[in-house]
C-alpha cells in the first residue's frame, strides 16, 4: 500500500519527534547536534506550538502507511529583512525512515510542500542541507552560502592570530547566525 501524504497534525508530534531523533542520530552531525535531549525537547515545543496554533509559516507534511508516520517534512515560510526574495521558503527537515525509502515518498513531501508554498504565493526556496548532502546540487539545486562554525573562544583565538587586516584582504562576506 502506498502511504499518504497529509499535513501533519498535533496527534502526529509523537511520531514525528520520534522520526527527528532517528534523522539526527543518521546525520551524526558534530555541530549542531540535534542528539540531545534539549534539542528534542526544543524541536518537539516548536512542533507542537507551531501545529497547535496551526502557524501559517510552517509547512509540515507527514507520510503515513499503515504501520504509521513513516516520514515527514517541514519548511519555515520566512521574511528575509534584507534583501531579495523578501518571503521565501526554508526547507529544514526531511526524513523517511529507511525500511521506506527508494520509493518516492520523499519526493512526494517535498513535492506537497512546494505546492503548499507555491498556492501561498511564494516564489523561492531554499533548502538547508549537511555539508555531506551533495544531492541537491545533483538535482539542480544551487549553492549560495556556505556556513562556518567555532566555539566563541576558538573564534576568538584565530582572530588573535590574523594580521588586523587579513579579514578585510577577502572579498565582502555576510555575517549571520550568531546566537
Amino acid at each position: 500500500m502506498t502511504p499518504s501524504i497529509r499535513p501533519a497534525t498535533l496527534a502526529d508530534v509523537l511520531d514525528i519527534q520520534r522520526l527527528f531523533q532517528d534523522m539526527a542520530v543518521e546525520l551524526d552531525l558534530s555541530y549542531p547536534n540535534y542528539t540531545t535531549e534539549y534539542s528534542r525537547d526544543a524541536f518537539t515545543e516548536s512542533l507542537v506550538r507551531q501545529l497547535g496554533f496551526q502557524d501559517p509559516t510552517l509547512l509540515c507534511f507527514v507520510a503515513q502507511s499503515a504501520a504509521g508516520i513513516i516520514g515527514f517534512t517541514c519548511t519555515f515560510l520566512v521574511t528575509r529583512t534584507v534583501g531579495a526574495p523578501h518571503r521565501f521558503g526554508m526547507g529544514v527537515w526531511l526524513h523517511v525512515s529507511p525500511a521506506w525509502r527508494q520509493q518516492g515518498i520523499g519526493h512526494s513531501l517535498l513535492r506537497a510542500t512546494l505546492d503548499l508554498a507555491q498556492a501561498r504565493g511564494i516564489t523561492q526556496v531554499e533548502i538547508a542541507a549537511a555539508p555531506s548532502d551533495f544531492r541537491w546540487a545533483k538535482l539542480g539545486w544551487i549553492p549560495y552560502s556556505i556556513s562556518y562554525m567555532l566555539p566563541l573562544s576558538e573564534a576568538i583565538q584565530a582572530m588573535d592570530h590574523l594580521r588586523p587586516t587579513e579579514v578585510e584582504e577577502e572579498p565582502p562576506t555576510m555575517l549571520t547566525g550568531f546566537a
